[in-house]
C-alpha cells in the first residue's frame, strides 16, 4: 500500500469513537485558539480588503467569522483561513517541518459543516483528521522543503484541508485519493512573500482549495490516484531542495533591523521581538502596531541585537534536537546566557487551558466585548455537544 492509498484509508476508517478522548480535548483547544486569532484580525487592513473583494451578503452557505456576512463555503474558507493566519499568532510547529496546522484546515471544515448543517462533533473529528494528515505529510516532505523556499502551511495545509473535507463529505477512499490528487495541483506558496499580506493568503487559499478539491472529487472529478509517491508527484517535487541557513536567507533578502517598519515585517523580526520583550516584559498583539514598532527605544535596542545560527546547531539533522541560546552582554563587561531546548506551547510544554483562554480573550474582547467573548468561549469549549455549528456563527453574527 502506497502513502496516498494509506492516507485515504486512514481518512475513511477514522470515526469519532476511535479518536482518543485526549486528542479531541487537545483539538478543542486549537479550535478555540484559531477562532480567537481570526477574530483578533477583524479590524485589520487585510480583513477590510477581503470583505471588499469577497462581497459578503446576508444569504449564503457559510459565514465569515468576522460576522460581516456570508458567501459560498469555498469563499468563506478562503476569507476565514486568511484571517486565521493574518496576525501570525496561530498555532504552529507540531510537525518536524515548520508549519501552521489549523489555519488551512479549520476554516474549510467549519464552512462545509455550516453549509451541511452538521454537528460540532463532526467538525471536530474532521479537523482532527485533517491536522493528522497534514502533519504526517509535513514530516514526509522534510524540512528541506521549507528551507528551499516553499511555505509548508500552504502546500501540506491544502492536502490537510482536502483530507478533512473528504472526511466530512463522507467520500470513499477512492474519491479521497482523487481529492488529494486534485489539490496537489492547486497547492502553492513561497516564503519570499513572508512579511507581506500574501503570507496569510497562503492559508486561505489552502483552505479554499482543499474544500474545492473534495467537492470536485465527490462529483467524480479525477486526478492521479497516487499523487504523493508518483513520478513528479508531491514527495518528489516538494520534498527536495538544498539547505539554506537563516543567516544566508537574511542576507539574500536584505533583512536588517532598520528595515522593520510594518506589522507584517515586525512579526518576522527576532530583533523586534527580543527588544520588545526586554523593554516591556512581554510581546502581545498590542505591540504589532505602527507606533509600537517605531518607538525610539525599541528601534535603538534592535540595532544591538544580533541573530545567528551557530555551527553546532546547523549540524543537527533533527529539529527535535535544536535549541535556542541567548547571550546578553552587559555594560559592566559581564555576559549572561540562557539556553532553551523546548518551546513554550510545543510538546511537552503545552499551554494550560487558562493560558489559551487568556490569549483568546486578548484577541476577542476588543472585537466582541467581554460578555459575548465569554459566551463564544463557552460554546467552543463544548463544541462536541453542539448539534449544529450554526449555533457558533449565530454568536458571531450578532456583533456586527
Amino acid at each position: 500500500m502506497g502513502p496516498t492509498e494509506a492516507i485515504a484509508e486512514f481518512v475513511v476508517s477514522t470515526r469519532a469513537d476511535n479518536i482518543p478522548s485526549g486528542v479531541l480535548r487537545g483539538a478543542k483547544r486549537h479550535v478555540v485558539d484559531t477562532l480567537g486569532v481570526a477574530l483578533g484580525s477583524s479590524n485589520s487592513e487585510i480583513a477590510s480588503i477581503l470583505r471588499e473583494v469577497a462581497k459578503p451578503t446576508t444569504e449564503g452557505e457559510a459565514s465569515f467569522w468576522t460576522g460581516s456576512g456570508k458567501s459560498s463555503a469555498a469563499d468563506a474558507a478562503w476569507v476565514n483561513g486568511t484571517l486565521a493566519h493574518a496576525l501570525d499568532f496561530d498555532d504552529g510547529g507540531v510537525a518536524l517541518t515548520p508549519m501552521h496546522p489549523s489555519a488551512p484546515v479549520l476554516p474549510a471544515v467549519l464552512a462545509l459543516a455550516e453549509a451541511g448543517d452538521l454537528s460540532g462533533l463532526a467538525a471536530l473529528c474532521a479537523y482532527t483528521v485533517g491536522v493528522e494528515v497534514e502533519c504526517k505529510l509535513a514530516n514526509l516532505v522534510s524540512v528541506k522543503h521549507y528551507e528551499h523556499g516553499w511555505h509548508t502551511t500552504a502546500i501540506v495545509g491544502a492536502l490537510g484541508a482536502a483530507a478533512a473535507s473528504s472526511w466530512l463529505l463522507e467520500l470513499s477512499a477512492e474519491k479521497t485519493r482523487h481529492a488529494l490528487g486534485i489539490v496537489s495541483s492547486m497547492a502553492g506558496g513561497v516564503r519570499a512573500n513572508f512579511g507581506s499580506m500574501t503570507k496569510p493568503l497562503h492559508a486561505g487559499q489552502a483552505a479554499r482549495n482543499g474544500l474545492l478539491a473534495a467537492l470536485l472529487a465527490g462529483k467524480g472529478f479525477t486526478a492521479n490516484r497516487a499523487i504523493l509517491e508518483a513520478n513528479k508527484g508531491v514527495i518528489e517535487v516538494f520534498g527536495l531542495g538544498d539547505s539554506v541557513t537563516g543567516a544566508e536567507m537574511r542576507n539574500r533578502l536584505g533583512l536588517r533591523p532598520e528595515n522593520i517598519r510594518t506589522p507584517e515585517q515586525a512579526r518576522f523580526s527576532m530583533e523586534f521581538a527580543v527588544a520588545t520583550a526586554i523593554l516591556d516584559g512581554e510581546v502581545s498583539l498590542r505591540h504589532f502596531t505602527g507606533p509600537s514598532i517605531q518607538r525610539a527605544d525599541v528601534q535603538h535596542l534592535m540595532t544591538k541585537i544580533h541573530v545567528y545560527v551557530p555551527a553546532e546547531l546547523q549540524e543537527l539533522e533533527s529539529r527535535r534536537n535544536r535549541f535556542g541560546l541567548v547571550r546578553v552582554h552587559l555594560s559592566d563587561g559581564s555576559v549572561v546566557s540562557q539556553k532553551a531546548t523546548k518551546i513554550r506551547g510545543h510538546p511537552p510544554l503545552f499551554l494550560t487551558e487558562e493560558e489559551v483562554d487568556k490569549k483568546f480573550y486578548d484577541c476577542v474582547v476588543p472585537v466582541l466585548g467581554g460578555v459575548k467573548a465569554q459566551d463564544l468561549l463557552k460554546t467552543l469549549r463544548r463544541i462536541e455537544t453542539v448539534s449544529n455549528v450554526r449555533e457558533i456563527f449565530s454568536l458571531l453574527a450578532e456583533h456586527r
